[in-house]
């Protein structure tokens, strides 16, 4: 599912579609869009699963995030931490 993402005062910041759609509108140009995961279990699985996060200056100085930027949003725990190479994609546009 698509989601949107906003730079404000150097962090990255999510905000809901919505938000993101009535900016759009307004003419704002700068917003990041990326694909966000979905867990239908939720809570259930959490502690397995973990959690994603913006990657931080000391992952970012790692040679295992030599591929990423600052404000990328990587698996910080768990399953996502564990596969985030397979999970992470190719950063780009397309527009359809």
């Amino acid at each position: 599912m698509p989601g949107f993402r906003e730079n404000v005062k150097g962090k990255t910041v999510l905000i809901p579609a919505d938000q993101a759609l009535n900016l759009i509108a307004a003419g704002k140009q700068d917003l990041e869009i990326d694909s966000l995961r979905s867990y239908p279990y939720k809570d259930m699985f959490a502690h397995v699963l973990g959690y994603v996060g913006q990657i931080s200056k000391d992952q970012l100085s790692d040679p295992l995030f030599s591929d990423y930027n600052s404000g990328d949003i990587i698996g910080q725990s768990g399953i996502e931490r564990e596969y985030e190479q397979k999970l992470k994609g190719v950063d780009g546009k397309q527009f359809v």
